[in-house]
């Protein structure tokens, strides 16, 4: 990713009783944001506790908003804080420093 990108970090521990809802919701999202310019490509792990991360990656700030602010993301972010996420926690920040091998 070039310098003055943006990286965003969402951890989640989805709701166990809407898990197949979460999912099918996530499989939606993560071909709408593909699709967006600027997009850079996204990484999911999960921790023993069952915590998911999501790592996401943009080439700028706009490209970021434009997907924070998209209406379907909107809907999918309130229907997570609603019902579909235990607990969550997302931190978004400019990349100021980048090292890559090769």
């Amino acid at each position: 990713m070039p310098k003055g990108g943006i990286i965003a970090a969402f951890r989640t521990m989805p709701a166990e009783k809407t898990l197949a809802e979460f999912n099918e919701l996530y499989a939606e999202m993560s071909d709408i944001v593909a699709a967006m310019p600027g997009y850079l490509g996204h990484k999911v792990f999960k921790a023993d506790d069952g915590e998911l991360v999501v790592v996401a990656e943009w080439s700028d700030r706009e490209a970021f908003l434009a997907w924070d602010h998209h209406p379907d993301h909107l809907q999918a972010k309130e229907l997570g804080k609603a019902t579909l996420l235990d607990t969550y926690d997302v931190a978004v920040g400019e990349v100021f420093e980048h090292h890559r091998k090769p």
